[in-house]
């Protein structure tokens, strides 16, 4: 813990890039560090990045989020936030560059078989998002809006690294899956709630709470989707924890 009590802030990063195949030493290793990275993953703890060159561009946004939440904690005044795209500038770089993102998306689902391949791109794609989510901010709302599915996901993306208070009702109305959303769309948004959890002030616990009843409830519909109610049931265990501090 630090100084002020607050437990460290700690992010696993995971290369996508293709390894050598290993010996037999070290397939035990390599089994267990599949092992850890999935029970991660299961948990909205991990960021997956496609190469080594790529590293400090992924990691920069996840940087920048966690100082912004330890300023936050360190504050002893903490207003309550209002959607946070309407006070900045779109970038119309960043604007291209997410709804290019948005399509690869649509065409990895329509294109790939179901399977950990496809689920595997479609994580990638999804972590790209999250590096450009710091400029994208002032788009959230006319992404959540959208009919495509690829942007409603750029907006999730950008809500898993900066929540907001503002959004929850929407990110819960995400787990609807499969009638609205996608489960893939519906599990980035439980990690979202989950990052919601986390940072939000403790003025905005009863909307937290009721956020997150509500994602549960539309979660148990599909049990046969585990991770999903999984990351929930933390969210919920967390937001419990800090609204008693």
């Amino acid at each position: 813990r630090s100084r002020t009590g607050h437990l460290p802030t700690i992010m696993f990063y995971f290369c996508e890039q293709p390894i050598p195949i290993p010996s037999l030493a070290d397939l035990d290793q390599l089994s267990g560090v599949v092992k850890f990275r999935d029970e991660l993953g299961r948990l909205g703890l991990t960021w997956t990045y496609p190469s080594h060159a790529d590293f400090s561009e992924h990691v920069r946004g996840g940087l920048l989020r966690a100082i912004r939440d330890i300023v936050k904690k360190e504050s002893p005044v903490h207003p309550r936030e209002t959607s946070p795209d309407k006070s900045v500038i779109i970038d119309r770089e960043a604007h291209a560059e997410m709804i290019k993102l948005a399509t690869d998306y649509l065409d990895v689902r329509e294109q790939m078989p179901s399977g950990a391949a496809r689920t595997s791109s479609m994580t990638a794609i999804f972590s790209a998002m999250k590096t450009k989510a710091s400029r994208a901010r002032g788009l959230l709302e006319k992404f959540e809006s959208s009919q495509s599915p690829g942007e409603r996901l750029a907006a999730i993306a950008i809500l898993q690294m900066f929540p907001s208070a503002v959004h929850l009702d929407w990110l819960a109305g995400r787990l609807d899956n499969p009638n609205f959303e996608k489960p893939f769309v519906g599990y980035q948004a439980a990690v979202a709630l989950l990052e919601a959890a986390r940072s939000l002030p403790n003025s905005d616990c009863a909307s937290l709470k009721r956020a997150l009843a509500e994602a549960l409830s539309l979660a148990n519909k599909l049990p046969s989707d585990s991770d999903r109610i999984q990351v929930l049931s933390i969210a919920i265990n967390e937001a419990s924890r800090r609204c008693t501090e």
